[in-house]
């Protein structure tokens, strides 16, 4: 699991009106099981949908040019004035990235949708950074990133699959056989 802790959020950044926050990290692997933001407290049932992105990385930032998977829509109607909310993107099955290294996701608001994501600004997590993403005709796909936010974050919490070794029982082919006929 990579990230930042929902306890370091220090910010807030918008998303509106067929704009996104996107966020630039580091896959050390390459199934994705689920991409968690969170929007801060608040006292009102929140019913907009967030959209999200996967892409692909050019020159450091988000390339809306490759998008390997999305929209995944998700709308969390819940209130909670003390703690932040969160938007889990569950990949079932696992989302798998065509290779290890830089990628980007991307939440974006609807049209004529605002809606704020938990950030923090000390830099938290410095192999990657938080970028905006334009706006594009009927929201369609993540516009153009802008990643002048050098030492800004999301908070976020991507869940890897990993693909470590699993104990298996030791069986002949005979066995084997019989079983599945």
């Amino acid at each position: 699991m990579i990230g930042v802790d929902i306890a370091s959020a220090n910010s807030e950044l918008f998303a509106f009106q067929c704009r996104g926050q996107a966020q630039t990290f580091v896959a050390q692997d390459t199934l994705i099981a689920a991409i968690t933001i969170w929007k801060p407290p608040g006292d009102f049932v929140d019913r907009q949908k967030r959209y999200l992105f996967v892409l692909g990385t050019l020159a450091g930032g988000p390339n809306h040019d490759d998008i390997l998977d999305g929209p995944r829509e998700l709308a969390v109607a819940t209130a909670d004035t003390i703690n932040p909310i969160p938007y889990r993107f569950v990949f079932d099955p696992p989302l798998a990235l065509p290779y290890r290294g830089l990628f980007a996701f991307v939440v974006q608001a609807g049209d004529a949708n605002l809606w704020a994501v938990a950030a923090c600004t000390e830099d938290p997590y410095p192999f990657g950074q938080a970028c905006r993403t334009g706006p594009i005709v009927f929201c369609a796909i993540p516009g153009a990133p802008d990643c002048n936010m050098p030492s800004t974050d999301l908070c976020f919490s991507i869940e890897f699959c990993g693909a470590g070794a699993v104990n298996v029982q030791h069986q002949s082919w005979g066995r084997l056989k019989k079983l599945y006929r």
